[in-house]
């Protein structure tokens, strides 16, 4: 009996103790998110020669014209973000997020219509033309998982904020309700 007591006694302190271990979660900083800002504008700057050396070798068929929208987006963005990185801890750190992916899975497509031009070229005895091809397709895929991590970091971010901000909103509705049973619980005035 003693060891049951004992180890109740165990289990409730251990549960205690990771209560109030649980670190609160924070919004992310301004480090934090310069650093993802310095990131990000690095990440799209090889995105933006991307989508030219895609324009180059595949012409306006390609999509890069709708491509380098996402750079102009993007661009305005970062340069909004720059300004108040805590912008980020809104709808604008969603953008962000929406960007990079944008940017990411274009750059796939990039990636996949330079390898599939390459193998076409290469089979009708094209090599050179298969090679630039090839390179197109390596620079493209090079970008799109560039992006792709950058994009990976920023999710994180904004994770973060969407749970920091989740627990404030909590507790302020507790801090409400607190004072409305207050309230409740007050004698009404003659």
């Amino acid at each position: 009996m003693k060891s049951l007591v004992f180890g109740m006694i165990a289990l409730m302190s251990t549960a205690t103790v990771a209560q109030k271990q649980t670190p609160t979660p924070t919004y992310p900083t301004d480090s934090q998110i310069q650093l993802l800002i310095t990131q990000a504008e690095r990440a799209f700057a090889n995105y933006e020669a991307a989508v030219q050396l895609e324009a180059t070798e595949f012409g306006a068929a390609a999509g890069a014209a709708q491509d380098h929208e996402v750079t102009v987006a993007a661009k305005d963005l970062l340069a909004r973000l720059k300004k108040e990185p805590q912008s980020f801890n809104s709808p604008f750190g969603f953008l962000l997020v929406i960007d990079l992916d944008d940017a990411s899975r274009n750059m796939a497509v990039c990636m996949s219509q330079g390898a599939n031009s390459a193998m076409g070229l290469a089979s009708e005895g094209h090599y050179h033309d298969a090679t630039q091809k090839m390179t197109v397709s390596r620079t493209c895929l090079d970008s799109s998982q560039l992006l792709y991590t950058v994009s990976e970091s920023a999710t994180q971010l904004y994770e973060d904020y969407l749970v920091a901000n989740a627990v404030l909103q909590n507790q302020a509705v507790e801090a409400l309700q607190k004072c409305s049973d207050a309230m409740k619980k007050r004698p009404k005035a003659p």
